[in-house]
């Protein structure tokens, strides 16, 4: 395999991980929009940690404690969801 053609793969791969990652982000706004706007930052990520734990059960204690958050101030993440078109 060239450089080229794993530079092309590994772009590839990261563009389909984007592309999920738009599509998730999508179906939260518009299938979960009623929950979203009642719930609190905090809890809203620590939903979607703990679902995402019920599908990689090995990786969760290497990547998340019960008690680890990420706070993300509200600006800054309408500028990343405005980035990613999904505002």
């Amino acid at each position: 395999m060239s450089c080229e053609e794993t530079i092309s793969f590994e772009d590839n791969k990261q563009d389909k991980l984007n592309i999920l990652g738009k599509q998730l982000g999508i179906s939260l706004k518009f299938h979960h929009s009623n929950t979203l706007q009642k719930l609190p930052q905090e809890i809203a990520v620590q939903a979607m940690v703990e679902a995402w734990k019920s599908f990689h059960p090995k990786q969760t204690h290497e990547f998340f404690s019960k008690d680890s958050t990420i706070i993300v101030p509200s600006q800054e993440m309408a500028n990343v969801l405005e980035c990613r078109n999904l505002l």
